[in-house]
């Protein structure tokens, strides 16, 4: 028997007001239960951490004071997907 795929989908973002919610209501209709999407706010100063904090429970979320870059917040994400058995960088 598979084992069971567990899909650890990263989103990065910084200053995505226009865009966060839909991409988010598209990989949550297609996520499985056992699924996690982790969301990364790389310091946004527009509404972006607004619109992500009504997802709640849905997401996995990390709201960073500064602008880390790109590649940190993928790394960080990647340590907290814990239950993943294959990643995907959104």
């Amino acid at each position: 028997m598979l084992d069971e795929v567990r899909l650890g989908l990263i989103v990065v973002t910084y200053n995505s007001q226009d865009t966060i919610e839909q991409c988010l209501h598209a990989l949550i209709g297609q996520c499985q239960e056992s699924d996690e999407i982790i969301v990364y706010d790389n310091g946004s100063s527009d509404d972006t951490p607004m619109i992500l904090k009504k997802f709640g429970s849905q997401i996995s979320l990390t709201l960073s004071t500064e602008n880390s870059g790109f590649a940190y917040a993928c790394n960080w994400c990647s340590q907290q997907a814990s239950h993943a058995s294959h990643l995907a960088f959104i």
